[in-house]
């Protein structure tokens, strides 16, 4: 699964204002407001629903080390998660 495809897909369904939105192009990209666009509130619900998906418990993600980069995010979702989904329909389903 293209991670980046997943978060861009996240990101979307919980950003407040999608025009400052800037996918990123590699998991180099930082995640930081000036890299992707997203304040500090949008990064929060992104995060959060990340986790759900990945089901990374509540308490792993409060007490979460600094997430530098999207290649941070998506190692510390596929380290500390119940599941990893294989696709990104998979992940959609456990959205719903």
């Amino acid at each position: 699964m293209d991670f980046l495809d997943l978060f861009d897909i996240v990101a979307k369904q919980t950003i407040l204002q999608p025009r400052k939105y800037i996918r990123p192009q590699s998991c180099a990209t930082g995640f930081t407001e000036d890299a992707i666009g997203l304040d500090s509130l949008d990064r929060v619900m992104t995060l959060t629903l990340l986790g759900e998906i990945y089901a990374v418990p509540p308490d792993v993600l409060d007490r979460a080390p600094r997430i530098d980069t999207i290649g941070d995010l998506k190692a510390l979702l596929e380290r500390e998660g119940l599941r990893i989904p294989g696709t990104v329909e998979e992940a959609r389903n456990y959205l719903q």
